[in-house]
């Protein structure tokens, strides 16, 4: 009851300058208009993510509002006055605290409330978009909030006189989201003191990203409140050692408990999980440095079957175990795998007997107990963890882990990205298994659903056989089904579906004359399932590295950034083509190992030209390639070859898509010394015409 009076009194003594009342309606007018723009645009994830004027205005704000109600009650020498009333000074600095967060209570309640209202009919369909923008606005705006209020009235208990102000200064620089300008970043990229000190928005530069949603992972709680709980601990400190709390039992107790938690909450903030990042450079230039001298192999397993079981609490937990037949010449006492560095193996077990292993980058190397023959069947199971990067998710938010991805081990000993010296393009290695596998996953994913190209038989367990191997997508996700075509599409962009019979028709010619040519080892087809996903980061300027082909899935993918209209297909009717043709000739599970991808490059744009143009869709891949510069090597002279090409397409020849040339280029995509052997193609057909 007498903090009821405290606050009280506090509040008259705030409505006595019209100061205040005017700049918190001000705060919230002006985060209602941020979010009334974006309901205009359709963006209910940006109006979120791209706010961060508002914690920074609010920032500064409750900093100088923390100090302004410190030094209120000095303005009247009210310190002396509750001194004389038995814990009336603790009950007028808690009535003065209550204020303050009163406030940002309401200012939550308010925000959220504005923007469900203005971003319902977008959102209506996905509760759990909902829950995570009212944790968002919490998380972002009102402890945020907290952490400065707290800050300046913490400080401005301590220091005395107009020293205060330089300090709100530094702390407001440092704790907000435009920080990075101010603060070098850290050599190591998943640990930056910009993001560690950053009480906004965490990736203040990052679009909305559909897929993975909104940053709100337990680190980023267990931060704030870190933040909040050392302001909180000085003015405990504070009020011990001015003798405005007695040192007893039960003082001591409730300061430890307190020091205890901050601890608690640093420690889970450094040995956090995998959360959102804008860092997308690190993953090339770890790749950039990578050693991929020795030659890439196709290990002699047949695979069998794979039981995988799945967890993600703070990023990919996985214990796998699968059975499979040696089918080498010779004799070995060692196995090589293929599993992406993040993914650190914790144990490695072969028929139930620990073995010895050695993980080296992208390579897993068991060391078997004694040599395996031809025909030998093998049971191994691992166990690991891990799973940082921005490029696949695995966590409580949001999972994306494609069938080309080396998540699970792989047969093919090579890296899963590498860069291309030419071009210095970021290329992802296809890593889809081409075997006939039975696979059968456990996986529980919070409530998020959880998609597979594998049928679902139980509650998160699904069972199938693939020949590509397994993806699993997760997130802000729903499916749609048009035209028995299953879409498995971020829920904002739901509108786009309804397009995609406008290009429908041509897709089928499409398939129709690469089939009838025969120009693959095997039939393509639009398949039942597409995940149509933004899987493209800011350092992909390849953007034919996000859409995949297998017999039972299709990956469609695109630039995080892009704002897709409803009318996706017929606005990016080309550029849709052009990829999922690439999918067909290059990133297709059931075609081999390309040996070299400048030339896959080459090949992929002139095949796009020609097949286009037989269903009448302009097309300049090719030229615009020569014009890119991406076509470069120090290793060979592409002048001639590419002068060659011009007169070939020029010919009428080229438009004879049944014609030998086209199946000999293509197989030339897996032999050594490609280049040269196209110059003697070109040659030949020359010749004969």
């Amino acid at each position: 009851m007498k903090v009821l009076y405290s606050l009280k009194f506090q509040l008259r003594q705030l409505c006595l300058s019209y100061f205040i009342p005017i700049a918190y309606i001000g705060l919230i007018i002006y985060a209602f208009l941020g979010f009334y723009i974006y309901s205009l645009e359709g963006s209910p994830g940006n109006a979120l993510t791209s706010s961060s004027t508002v914690v920074q205005i609010g920032a500064i704000a409750y900093l100088l509002f923390g100090v302004y109600n410190v030094r209120l009650s000095d303005k009247y020498d009210l310190k002396q006055l509750f001194s004389s009333i038995k814990n009336g000074y603790i009950i007028h600095r808690l009535g003065s605290l209550i204020v303050g967060i009163t406030s940002i209570f309401i200012f939550v309640i308010f925000t959220f409330s504005f923007y469900l209202f203005v971003m319902w009919k977008y959102i209506s369909s996905n509760p759990s978009f909902i829950l995570d923008a009212f944790l968002y606005i919490s998380l972002y705006y009102g402890l945020a909030f907290l952490v400065c209020y707290l800050s300046g009235f913490m400080l401005s208990t301590w220091i005395r006189g107009k020293f205060v102000f330089p300090l709100i200064l530094l702390i407001y620089v440092t704790i907000t989201p435009l920080n990075f300008m101010f603060l070098k970043k850290s050599n190591n990229s998943f640990f930056s003191w910009d993001k560690f000190l950053n009480v906004g928005e965490p990736n203040p530069t990052m679009a909305f990203h559909p897929l993975y949603g909104l940053s709100i992972s337990h680190d980023h709680l267990a931060k704030q409140l870190l933040f909040i709980c050392i302001p909180i601990l000085f003015l405990f400190l504070y009020n011990v050692m001015h003798g405005f709390l007695q040192k007893n039992k039960y003082v001591i107790v409730t300061f430890c408990l307190l020091l205890i938690f901050t601890i608690s909450c640093l420690f889970s903030n450094l040995n956090g999980g995998q959360i959102l990042l804008d860092n997308d450079t690190e993953l090339h230039n770890y790749y950039k440095n990578y050693d991929i001298t020795h030659s890439w192999e196709q290990q002699p397993y047949k695979i069998n079957e794979m039981n995988i079981s799945l967890n993600t609490k703070k990023n990919l937990s996985a214990e796998v175990w699968f059975s499979f037949i040696y089918e080498g010449q010779q004799a070995t006492n060692e196995l090589i795998f293929s599993l992406f560095h993040e993914l650190k193996v914790k144990e490695v077990l072969i028929d139930k007997k620990q073995v010895n292993f050695n993980q080296n980058g992208d390579q897993l190397k068991i060391i078997l107990n004694g040599s395996i023959e031809r025909n030998d069947m093998l049971n191994i199971s691992l166990k690991y963890e891990g799973l940082k990067t921005n490029f696949y998710f695995a966590n409580q938010q949001a999972v994306y882990l494609p069938s080309y991805f080396n998540w699970l081990p792989s047969i093919y000993d090579k890296p899963s990205f590498i860069v291309l010296n030419e071009s210095n393009l970021l290329q992802r290695v296809n890593h889809q298994l081409t075997q006939n596998v039975a696979y059968n996953i456990a996986f529980k994913h919070r409530e998020k659903e959880v998609y597979s190209n594998l049928p679902k038989t139980e509650k998160d367990e699904w069972t199938g056989e693939s020949f590509s191997g397994v993806t699993l997508a997760s997130g802000l996700l729903d499916v749609y089904t048009k035209n028995d075509t299953q879409w498995v599409i971020p829920f904002t962009w739901k509108g786009i579906v309804d397009d995609f019979p406008t290009i429908e028709a041509d897709v089928q010619k499409l398939t129709s004359i690469i089939n009838n040519s025969r120009l693959l080892p095997t039939e393509v087809s639009v398949p039942s399932k597409i995940f149509f996903l933004p899987n493209l980061n800011t350092v992909d300027r390849n953007e034919f590295q996000g859409t995949w082909y297998s017999q039972d899935h299709l990956i469609l993918g695109t630039h995080v950034t892009v704002e897709h209209p409803e009318e996706y297909f017929t606005t990016f009717k080309n550029n849709f083509f052009v990829n999922i043709i690439n999918s067909f000739f290059i990133n297709n599970a059931s075609l081999g190992e390309i040996t070299d991808y400048q030339f896959a490059i080459l090949y992929r744009a002139f095949i796009t030209d020609i097949l286009l143009e037989q269903i009448n869709i302009p097309s300049a891949e090719f030229q615009q390639l020569l014009e890119s510069g991406q076509l470069k090597s120090d290793n060979h002279t592409l002048d001639e070859l590419i002068s060659q090409l011009n007169s070939f397409k020029k010919s009428p020849v080229s438009k004879d898509l049944n014609s030998s040339f086209y199946k000999e280029w293509a197989k030339l995509l897996y032999t050594n010394n490609p280049w040269e052997s196209l110059k003697n193609l070109l040659e030949k057909v020359e010749g004969s015409n």
